[in-house]
Order: C-alpha cells, then structure tokens, then sequence
C-alpha cells in the first residue's frame, strides 16, 4: 500500500485504488447521511416516560 524511504512516503499503485474507492464510499455515505437528515429534522410523535414503582 505504500513505499516508504527515509525522506518520502508514496502510495503504491494498490494503495491509490484502494484510496480512491475509499472516497467514492464515504461520499455515498454523506449523500446517505444528508437525505435521511432532510426527512427528520423535527422531533414528532409521543414520548412516554415510566419510571419504577418504587420512585
């Protein structure tokens, strides 16, 4: 994945592709992200809270 000397630190032809599908992936994970945040943005519905008896 990568070469490494004492001065510098190169990707390998492997690690390249390996980093640009990384990036491809975690930009449809932020488009994921923003269009399910775009439906929820408020709170709705009951919230029904039960503490023990003993309280």
């Amino acid at each position: 994945m990568f070469e490494r000397t004492t001065r510098r630190l190169l990707l390998t032809d492997a690690g390249k592709k390996k980093y640009q599908q990384s990036t491809i992936i975690l930009e449809a994970v932020q488009q994921a992200i923003d269009i399910s945040s775009l439906e929820y943005t408020v709170p709705s519905g009951m919230l029904t809270v039960a503490p023990p008896k003993a309280f």
